[in-house]
């Protein structure tokens, strides 16, 4: 088994430990709790809705709405259907981040006690980068059909679908992709760890 890291101590680990459990906190609240208390209480809820030129008013000398033009708005009395549409991007942001967090978790325990390269790990972070893509692309979809929802409560336009690829979006996909290649990496030192022990 290998020795842990000399040079990151066991406060470290420590600090990593509540950085992680901070950040799901902070995502929970953030994209879950502040909506869900939003419509729980009857506030206004926040969504976007797409407009065209007419629709976003006064424009400045020259400019004009590229489509899709997105804008954030605020709206009272929204149905409960359509604050169940705005809540659920939040909870998927919140399902992706737990799975990272979780595997990382895991990660950073097993190299607390010398042996990260362990199969268990490996599928982890394999599972975590699968959810983070198919999180990415469910972010999308569900966020288009919201917005969609939004734009025709407030414009009446029959509007469905909007698309809008986010930061978000990008972010959670290029994080799948990052933590795909970081379990391939770490499948090919449990790998090389087996060699090694095997020649032993």
């Amino acid at each position: 088994m290998s020795r842990p890291v000399a040079w990151f101590s066991r406060a470290d680990y420590a600090v990593s430990r509540v950085v992680l459990v901070l950040c799901g906190v902070v995502v929970t609240l953030a994209t879950v709790g502040v909506p869900l208390l939003r419509a729980v209480t009857g506030q206004p809820m926040v969504g976007r809705i797409s407009v065209d030129e007419a629709a976003a008013g006064a424009m400045a000398k020259g400019a004009t709405l590229v489509p899709p033009a997105l804008v954030q708005v605020e709206v009272p009395d929204v149905p409960v259907g359509i604050s169940v549409l705005l809540i659920l991007p939040g909870i998927v942001l919140t399902m992706a981040a737990i799975s990272v967090i979780v595997a990382l978790w895991r990660v950073t325990a097993s190299a607390e006690k010398g042996d990260p390269f362990t199969i268990r790990n490996v599928r982890g972070l394999q599972a975590s980068g699968v959810t983070l893509v198919f999180g990415g692309l469910l972010h999308w979809l569900i966020s288009g059909i919201a917005s969609g929802a939004m734009t025709d409560l407030v414009l009446g336009d029959g509007s469905i679908f909007v698309a809008e690829i986010t930061s978000t979006q990008f972010l959670i996909f290029a994080f799948g992709v990052m933590m795909a290649l970081v379990a391939a990496i770490l499948e090919r030192g449990v790998k090389l760890e087996e060699d090694v022990e095997g020649l032993v």
